[in-house]
């Protein structure tokens, strides 16, 4: 079935405000876009008070892992989205973080193998890494962030605790760590290499692209026969695993709103989410032509503030709760709690 443009305010209304719960964003060039990242997309502020003003539960995704989700937090908060709390933010960094604590280092301890992690990263995800009481070895220690002498390995020794490489985005990538990262994965046969995504490349703000997280970390697939690595952040399945545990969504009632067909729409479709298209950020209408329908999104429209248009008129926007009411209104709903005279 070929994608609704919505544009009508019927088409809002009966369409996506009364069917869905849940409503799960991306971040960039959907909730906010420019060059910094700085400037709201239209309407987004009053659209997501509103959603919160009928009940409606959402949460933020995103593939970046160079910010921790407090500092993502506080952005929110300094452009003017102070309903935004913590709980409902997730990025590709913190989920890595969660989905190591509660999958592979108890599947590993299961097998009876080696639970060191060794992280190629940047502080914000040693803060997520800290926030799950997970300890690392890497990242922004001064041991590793240094350039060897010309043909001096010795530094560069197996660690047989080592079973988990943990890779995210960071800009002072060096040889050093590289070498110790595909030492660790070729040593140990069961060492596991987790990517916070697999994005490839990335565009700059000054044009063109640049290489992204998947570009960097292809240099260690080598590093055995067959080593298959475990992406978490979109479009694969461990993003969404996280926030559905958190969140417990029932997907037939959650949306995804996202603007790249490659990662967000692909996300929510292979998560069973209906998917929301705006034209805010990366794709573009040409980008619709010749594609099936697993790559299509359920839902087209200009902007999330868009979805302003299924208010209806005669309807006073009532107050704005807090995102803990709305939470114990849907567990109740849902017969989650026990609701005490």
């Amino acid at each position: 079935m070929p994608p609704i443009f919505l544009s009508k305010p019927q088409q809002f209304d009966e369409l996506v405000l009364q069917k869905y719960e849940d409503f799960v964003f991306d971040l960039d060039g959907v909730i906010w876009t420019g060059p910094g990242g700085n400037t709201l997309t239209p309407h987004v502020k009053e659209t997501l008070e509103y959603l919160r003003s009928i009940g409606k539960r959402l949460a933020f995704v995103t593939n970046n892992a160079t910010r921790s989700r407090k500092q993502y937090l506080e952005k929110f908060h300094s452009l003017g989205l102070t309903h935004v709390v913590l709980d409902e933010i997730f990025t590709c960094g913190s989920a890595s973080a969660s989905h190591l604590r509660e999958v592979i280092l108890p599947e590993i301890e299961k097998e009876g193998g080696p639970t060191g992690i060794y992280l190629i990263g940047q502080a914000s995800m040693e803060e997520e890494l800290r926030e799950e009481g997970l300890a690392w070895r890497g990242g922004t220690d001064p041991e590793d962030d240094v350039l060897l002498p010309p043909q001096d390995f010795s530094s560069i020794m197996p660690d047989p605790e080592i079973g988990v490489v943990l890779f995210t985005f960071q800009m002072r990538i060096n040889y050093k760590q590289l070498a110790k990262a595909f030492n660790y994965l070729n040593f140990n046969p069961d060492c596991r290499l987790v990517l916070t995504n697999d994005d490839f490349s990335m565009s700059i703000p000054g044009g063109g692209s640049i290489p992204g997280e998947g570009a960097i970390a292809s240099v260690l697939l080598n590093a055995r026969k067959n080593l298959q690595p475990l992406i978490v952040g979109k479009p694969h399945q461990p993003l969404l695993d996280v926030v559905h545990r958190a969140l417990k969504f029932d997907p037939t009632k959650t949306i995804f709103v996202g603007d790249r067909l490659e990662t967000d729409v692909l996300f929510g479709k292979r998560g069973g989410l209906d998917t929301l298209l705006v034209w805010t950020g990366n794709s573009k209408p040409h980008d619709l032509v010749g594609l099936g329908d697993h790559e299509e999104p359920t839902f087209i429209a200009d902007s999330v503030g868009e979805l302003l248009k299924g208010v209806p008129k005669e309807k006073a926007a009532p107050r704005v709760k807090v995102p803990g009411e709305v939470r114990e209104e849907v567990r109740q709903a849902r017969g989650e709690v026990e609701v005490r005279a």
